[in-house]
């Protein structure tokens, strides 16, 4: 890792994932208490409630009111990333793999794409309904959405398309939508 420091305000931290990309974390003025002043190359960082922000056209993470940071984790549900991690070959900063536009990708055979076994998708989201709840109950079965049944807790039922009740159903999933 690197350290920068980016003019009075800003603390900027340059780390590298385990796929070899620079990620760049910036830190304001209340959440730089949170680095540690000593950084070592070799360290690993557990990191909450940072946000995923554009500087330029880099992205880059931000800090919240909410940032934690966990230095070196030792917990037991970590132990394994971390060994993991600390397994990568030591390397150089470097830029970011090439990025391939999906048109490249869709020209590509299946034998072409059996050769290459791991692949990121970079996406953003475009628009998000306001309006709509966060989730919605479906029917584990055949997948139709359903409401939930006045006064009765846990129980659902099927909407036709004029929003009555065709029947009950017990037997239900959460799905979220983005």
């Amino acid at each position: 890792m690197k350290s920068i420091t980016g003019g009075q305000r800003l603390r900027k931290v340059s780390v590298t994932d385990e796929s070899g990309n620079v990620i760049e974390m910036t830190f304001w003025p209340k959440q730089q208490h949170l680095v540690p002043r000593m950084i070592t190359r070799r360290d690993i960082w557990a990191l909450t409630g940072v946000v995923v922000a554009t500087y330029y056209t880099n992205l880059q993470l931000e800090s919240t009111p909410s940032t934690t940071i966990d230095e070196n984790p030792i917990k037991p549900e970590t132990e394994r990333h971390v060994a993991r991690l600390r397994q990568m070959p030591r390397s150089t900063l470097a830029p970011a793999r090439q990025v391939i536009p999906v048109t490249v990708v869709k020209n590509k055979t299946i034998e072409d794409l059996k050769i290459q076994n791991r692949f990121t998708c970079l996406a953003s989201i475009e628009n998000i309904k306001e309006d709509m709840p966060w989730f919605y109950v479906i029917c584990s079965i055949c997948g139709l959405k359903m409401m939930k049944k006045a006064g009765r807790r846990g129980r659902y039922l099927y909407r036709d398309n004029d929003g009555e009740p065709k029947f009950q159903i017990r037997g239900f999933s959460h799905h979220f939508q983005a």
